[in-house]
């Protein structure tokens, strides 16, 4: 027969033994190495960075993000590639301001050529003439009313 002592001892041994070996199922481990990331830098038109803000990295031929999260405090998404082609990444922003940026990364997993909207240049030149065209548009409709309104007012 067993001692009811022993076998509370027993018992208390196991339910310990039991308890740490749970306490280890949810302990993570973690591991450093060096690797090179690929960085890429946003920004809106004037230069200020869209500081965490969200966004997509996906591989070539998927539509199913690589990775996600929030750019850093400079505007930057970092990624490390894990294989050659077309990369695309995606920062949109709350107030629905966003850009789509082609990358293709070589076999040595670096960035050799970005598509995507520039940061000056051809397009702003283009916007900054549309905005005044559109803007000179206004003006002339305006004028043109306010010349209509004199005309009825000055004929009964």
């Amino acid at each position: 027969m067993i001692d009811p002592a022993a076998a509370g001892r027993l018992s208390l041994a196991l339910a310990l033994l039991l308890l740490t070996s749970l306490a280890w199922g949810h302990r993570m481990h973690h591991e450093v190495s060096t690797a090179e990331a690929q960085v890429l830098t946003v920004s809106y038109a004037f230069g200020q960075q869209p500081i965490f803000e969200p966004y997509q990295v996906f591989a070539p031929d998927t539509d199913v993000p690589f990775q996600t999260g929030r750019t850093d405090m400079q505007g930057r998404v970092s990624f490390l590639p894990d294989r050659p082609g077309r990369w695309r990444v995606v920062v949109t922003t709350e107030d629905g301001h966003g850009v789509e940026v082609r990358v293709r990364v070589d076999e040595a997993l670096e960035i050799t050529e970005i598509e995507g909207p520039g940061t000056g240049g051809l397009a702003m030149t283009l916007a900054g003439v549309g905005y005044l065209l559109g803007l000179g548009g206004l003006l002339v409709l305006w004028r043109q009313r306010q010349a209509g309104r004199k005309r009825s007012n000055a004929h009964p």
